[in-house]
């Protein structure tokens, strides 16, 4: 059912079922526990001309976002950084692109952590990849 649907149902406005739905669903997922983590994926969605880029970082192990900023590169992870260390996560591995900014970022927070290149950027330029 949609918003749409659900207002026309329960005679509320879009907006105050929208926000109804939106905090439901902020109670259901929360805040992601960092402390947990192990290994991670990095990586950037375009989203349109007018929002631009998006960093997302994921949890390898179950497939759920566990964090998400505007912007791309290294500057777009640094609050998460600051967050993961201060629950202490201990990353054991992180995928992501071949970027300069994401490996460069990745290695400072996490030291012994493996850094995995996706399949799509090592086939595209394999001559990085060794």
């Amino acid at each position: 059912m949609t918003v749409g649907d659900s207002a026309l149902i329960t005679g509320l406005g879009w907006d105050t079922v929208k926000g109804i739905v939106k905090a439901k669903r902020e109670r259901r997922a929360g805040h992601p526990r960092l402390k947990d983590l192990q290994s991670l994926s990095i990586d950037e969605i375009y989203v349109g001309r007018t929002k631009k880029f998006y960093t997302l970082v994921l949890d390898l192990e179950n497939g759920r976002i566990v964090w998400v900023a505007p912007g791309r590169g290294g500057d777009a992870l640094r609050k998460f950084f600051r967050a993961s260390r201060l629950r202490k996560t201990r990353i054991t591995a992180v995928a992501m692109d071949m970027s300069a900014a994401y490996w460069a970022a990745a290695v400072e927070p996490w030291p012994p952590a493996a850094i995995v290149f996706d399949r799509f950027h090592r086939v595209a330029r394999p001559e990085i990849a060794r």
